[in-house]
């Protein structure tokens, strides 16, 4: 388990100018975090293994940050970074299935939740970028150890999730926008040699 208070100044940033959008990268502002996070593996038995893991993280800006003509960028408070609470949750079993062959099974499963959302205060603010929202994925691996090979059957994206993960904006007038999901759901075969 680990638990810290974290000061963050001159903090690099993108900031947008006002009148014609583009954007420049600069070190401003201070903010305040705290957070821990907390790990457990399990073995309840021989050849089988349980492990979880989540943290908690909150960042917020300590007083604002103005830019030219008064235009407020970031307000006391506003939050930095990413959701607050991520976690993962994971098994595997391994088993022998010959002299020389050994089987096993594993399975991954990572959430987060809610992205940060916008205060309408702020600069920059764009209505048609909503809070991004909590998502998770799963993926599961079966496969067989022998001699100096691992040949597995993979599944990424079991669910196939197409929950948002990333949205962007070029401009408030604009009708173009960008979004990022997770790879569709993928299945496929892995073959590692070691020598």
């Amino acid at each position: 388990m680990n638990a810290y208070h974290v000061k963050w100044k001159n903090i690099q940033q993108s900031i947008r100018l006002p009148r014609c959008s583009f954007a420049y990268i600069a070190n401003l502002g201070e903010a305040s975090g705290k957070g821990a996070d907390v790990s457990v593996v399990v073995r309840p038995m021989s050849g089988l293994q349980f492990g979880a893991s989540v943290g908690y993280n909150l960042v917020e800006y300590d007083g604002g940050i103005r830019g030219g003509n008064g235009l407020i960028i970031k307000q006391d408070g506003d939050r930095i970074g990413g959701p607050k609470v991520t976690g993962s949750v994971y098994g595997m079993t391994e088993w022998q299935l010959t002299q020389t062959v050994d089987g096993y099974f594993r399975f991954d499963y990572t959430f987060q939740g809610k992205g940060i959302p916008q205060n309408p205060n702020d600069f920059g603010y764009d209505p048609g970028l909503s809070t991004l929202p909590g998502n998770n994925t799963l993926a599961l691996r079966f496969g067989t150890r022998f001699a100096n090979f691992d040949v597995s059957l993979f599944a990424n994206n079991v669910t196939n999730s197409d929950t948002v993960l990333a949205r962007a904006h070029d401009t408030t007038t604009t009708t173009l926008y960008y979004a990022q999901t997770y790879q569709p759901r993928t299945i496929g075969v892995t073959a590692q040699a070691k020598y």
